[in-house]
């Protein structure tokens, strides 16, 4: 038994006829249900193996169950079945499929083969052919037919050609859409050189209708509210210069606010608040001047650049710094010695013991520790890069500000002279006076005497002046061997 199907169809109920091999008649056999002994079900397609079919219970008349089994008629169809195919086994990818239904008793093998066309027989409008139209010849979206016969489509379309060729002429450029791009081109042109919208008015024209308008009698334009009637009563009206100011005109009108305000001529009238440099302003405060020819504007506040003056003014307090300057020259020699004898009379040197126990524990460093310090200290040292050198060269520029001289070393070098002078005319070259700031002078003394006033208290180390009345300075100690070596104080 054969069959065709479209490839892919599903739900597909297929009645078969299964004959008794009990009788030579041909009969059928009856009594089959899809549970029946030894009952088997199958199903191959081309390249693939046996496919087994499950078999279920179904109605004759009942919904498709794949694999659903069931007697039509045994009394008046006797051996016809229905089996509901697997919608697997006629799924697209091949052209046929074979089912078999076989191994109950006393039943004849069954064979079902089914074709899988691409083409479905059983659609009248296209036969399953999606590349035609879904529609009935010469309806809408259907084929195009020739109701007299002899449709000649070559020598139709060529007809159709000539046609529209004759109704549209012969394009002045490549194609009618070139002339249509051309023409849209030059439209475009005159609207921008016009500057209209499309209406395009001659320029006699414009002149004419401009002439008319100023050339019309006013006296035909009296209506109130037109711009006739307003030139009218403007033309009645006199000269309004003539006119007495502020006359009655009412406050806040231009007339009362010219007539009263102008009251005499204008170059006599100055701004309020204006200052007149050309006059004597003595005593006349001046804001900050922001403009002025040949000159920098000025920013700033001069006073709080300058501070606030110890004495009267900033001139009176340098003349004191001059005079107390002076005054640094006119000790004599004699009240130096004095000085200076009265200062060794009142100090007491610590004792050699005292010393040897403040500072015993500061140089206990071998050379090796020494050696070790440095070359980790070595190692540890960032040295400044360029940029860097030159940015703490700028800070420190700014620090010490202008020299008075032409430079900070000139300076120096002055001073160093004025000192020069002061410890030649006083006597007092090296030996150490009381409030005496020259350092050398002091340590020489110092080395003289033998010691500073030296102390120290747990880990700091406190130095006092020589007459131990002040802390000049201290310093923190310990009894590392890996310290740093103290060589000198000051």
């Amino acid at each position: 038994m054969k069959l065709q199907v479209v490839k892919g169809y599903t739900s597909l109920r297929a009645y078969v006829f299964i004959q008794d091999s009990s009788v030579t008649t041909g009969a059928g056999l009856t009594g089959l249900v899809y549970n029946s002994s030894g009952l088997v079900a199958s199903y191959v397609r081309p390249g693939a193996s046996r496919t087994a079919i499950t078999l279920a219970t179904q109605t004759v008349t009942g919904a498709f169950s794949s694999g659903g089994f069931v007697e039509v008629d045994a009394t008046n169809m006797p051996g016809v079945y229905r089996l509901d195919i697997p919608d697997a086994a006629l799924a697209t990818g091949v052209d046929s499929v074979v089912v078999m239904l076989k191994g109950a008793t006393n039943m004849v093998p069954c064979v079902l083969e089914i074709q899988l066309t691409s083409a479905n027989l059983n659609d009248s409008v296209r036969g399953g052919m999606t590349a035609l139209p879904n529609a009935a010849a010469d309806a809408a979206g259907g084929l195009p037919i020739s109701d007299a016969g002899g449709l000649d489509l070559d020598v139709r379309l060529g007809y159709l050609t000539a046609d529209i060729a004759g109704l549209i002429g012969t394009p002045a450029g490549a194609s009618v859409s070139a002339d249509l791009a051309a023409i849209k081109g030059d439209t475009a042109a005159i609207l921008l050189d016009t500057g209209t919208d499309g209406v395009v008015i001659p320029a006699a024209t414009i002149a004419a209708i401009v002439d008319a308008v100023w050339d019309e009698a006013t006296s035909g334009h009296s209506t109130a509210g037109t711009t006739g009637k307003a030139l009218t009563d403007a033309g009645s009206a006199g000269d309004p210069w003539s006119t007495t100011l502020p006359g009655a005109y009412a406050a806040g009108t231009a007339g009362y606010i010219l007539g009263t305000n102008l009251d005499v001529a204008i170059t006599t009238r100055q701004i309020a608040g204006a200052v007149d440099l050309n006059a004597d302003q003595t005593g006349v405060t001046i804001g900050t001047v922001q403009t002025l020819s040949g000159h920098t504007p000025q920013t700033g506040d001069s006073y709080a650049r300058l501070g606030a003056p110890a004495g009267l003014s900033i001139a009176a307090d340098l003349a004191a710094n001059l005079a107390a300057i002076g005054g640094l020259n006119d000790l004599d020699s004699t009240a130096v010695q004095a000085a200076a004898a009265a200062a060794l009379a009142a100090y007491d040197p610590p004792t050699y013991t005292e010393v040897a126990t403040l500072v015993g524990g500061l140089n206990d460093l071998d050379g090796t520790a020494v050696q070790a310090a440095a070359a980790a200290a070595i190692i540890a040292y960032d040295p400044p890069t360029r940029t860097e050198a030159t940015s703490d060269k700028a800070e420190i520029l700014t620090i010490l500000g202008t020299p008075a001289g032409a430079s900070i070393a000139a300076d120096i070098i002055a001073l160093k002279a004025v000192a020069d002078a002061i410890l030649v005319d006083t006597g007092t070259t090296g030996v150490l006076i009381a409030g005496c700031a020259n350092n050398a002078a002091r340590d020489d003394l110092a080395d003289a005497i033998g010691h500073r006033d030296l102390t120290i208290s747990g880990t700091t180390l406190t130095v006092q002046n020589y007459a131990g009345t002040a802390t000049l300075f201290t310093r923190a100690v310990g009894t590392d061997p890996a310290a740093e070596q103290v060589v000198s104080l000051t």
